[in-house]
């Protein structure tokens, strides 16, 4: 990690980008609205969000000490990820975490790229998919990580500004709005997750909704105001 870091700082400056103007960034979130309103389109794009949801549940359930099983990703856009927490201490925020997942990860990737760590920002994608493939345990589940993150290891290797950028903002932009799509369908339909909590903490289903129907819209509303800052 040291010698990383090192790297890191004496590459610094060929670390950071330009941000794209607002207008670009603009054409480029709507472009990501596309993928993520139009259902036709939605069944291929809504993978690149399973990844990003099972993926918070492990990571999460990595932080808070527990052991992460056999990830699933299976055609119709669902996933599986099964953690044991030792005495069930943390259970509950990696249970949570499920569907604020790809809200947080856009969010964050929104505030790099505003920095202007774009190309930083598609490395940092590759390093945790790469990460979730040592979980993945179905053949269709590895093919779309692995699909995923070779998609963003070539952009990143191109050395071409344009395109990184467009990749970057687009990556996003997608998950914070895929994030708002699925906040609200499950507001809509339910999900197994708030069942869950609900049986582990007895607090209502309807909360576990409101919670990730917020925090969805305010990822969006910030990470897209970081997005058209320049």
């Amino acid at each position: 990690m040291l010698v990383l870091a090192l790297h890191l700082a004496r590459h610094h400056d060929s670390l950071i980008s330009r941000p794209l103007p607002a207008g670009q960034a603009l054409l480029i979130g709507l472009g990501a609205a596309v993928l993520v309103a139009f259902q036709g389109l939605w069944l291929v794009t809504q993978h690149v969000y399973t990844i990003a949801h099972e993926g918070a549940h492990a990571l999460m359930g990595s932080v808070r000490g527990g052991k992460v099983g056999s990830v699933k990703l299976h055609r119709n856009g669902s996933g599986v990820t099964p953690v044991s927490h030792p005495g069930g201490r943390g259970a509950v925020l990696t249970g949570f975490i499920g569907y604020l997942g790809p809200s947080l990860f856009g969010l964050a990737a929104a505030r790099l790229v505003s920095l202007g760590y774009i190309r930083p920002v598609l490395w940092l994608a590759v390093i945790l998919l790469a990460v979730l493939l040592l979980s993945v345990r179905n053949p269709f589940g590895f093919l779309t990580v692995i699909a995923t993150g070779g998609f963003l290891f070539l952009v990143a290797r191109s050395g071409r500004a344009g395109l990184e950028a467009v990749v970057a903002y687009g990556l996003a932009w997608f998950l914070l709005l895929s994030g708002l799509r699925v906040a609200l369908l499950v507001f809509r339909i339910g999900a197994d997750d708030a069942e869950n909590l609900r049986t582990s903490t007895s607090v209502p289903r309807v909360v576990w909704f409101v919670l990730w129907l917020a925090g969805a819209a305010a990822a969006l509303w910030v990470g897209g105001r970081l997005l058209l800052s320049h």
